[in-house]
């Protein structure tokens, strides 16, 4: 919850420090009505990229977001479970890390405090922050705070790619 973006800022600055080239795709409102538009379509146009050893695409607030603010916000989410399942399920067999930040509620009432919000509450931001969490533990993924050392999440991701990488080498087709 405290410090996407920042993260997302420090793993391409280190990749780019590794001789690696970087891609950042963002999310935040949806544009369209359609999570696979809207989520699944942009990864498989870059997906000549995502595959390259030598290139991290950081995939920067994905459908997650939308998945807890979309009924928050809007009543509703534009991604079904089905949509979000696929999604993940792209993303993990092309090797990616599927990581979600959470944060302790103080620094969710600093940060909120200092920088204010005029989009959700306060309350609303702690209960986003729960949802995330609990939303990972189902969903099996890397749950993780801001202050993760990269070097460590980018060896993280490599691993994932080669598990990906030799799953599909060994199981074509699945």
């Amino acid at each position: 919850m405290v410090g996407k973006t920042s993260l997302a800022d420090r793993l391409s600055y280190h990749a780019v420090g590794l001789g690696m080239g970087t891609m950042r795709l963002h999310a935040s409102q949806p544009k369209t009505q359609n999570g696979i538009d809207e989520y699944l379509l942009p990864l498989a146009e870059h997906l000549d990229l995502i595959r390259r050893d030598d290139f991290l695409v950081i995939v920067d607030r994905w459908c997650c977001g939308e998945t807890i603010y979309g009924p928050m916000l809007r009543g509703k989410s534009i991604i079904t479970d089905e949509q979000h399942e696929d999604v993940h399920a792209f993303l993990r067999n092309v090797g990616g890390l599927l990581t979600v930040l959470v944060a302790d509620e103080y620094k969710l009432i600093e940060r909120y405090a200092m920088r204010g919000d005029t989009l959700v509450t306060i309350q609303q931001v702690i209960d986003a922050n729960r949802q995330f969490h609990l939303h990972a533990m189902r969903d099996r993924l890397l749950i993780t705070t801001s202050d993760v050392p990269v070097y460590w999440l980018l060896l993280q991701a490599e691993e994932q790619r080669k598990a990906a990488a030799y799953h599909g080498a060994h199981h074509p087709g699945k």
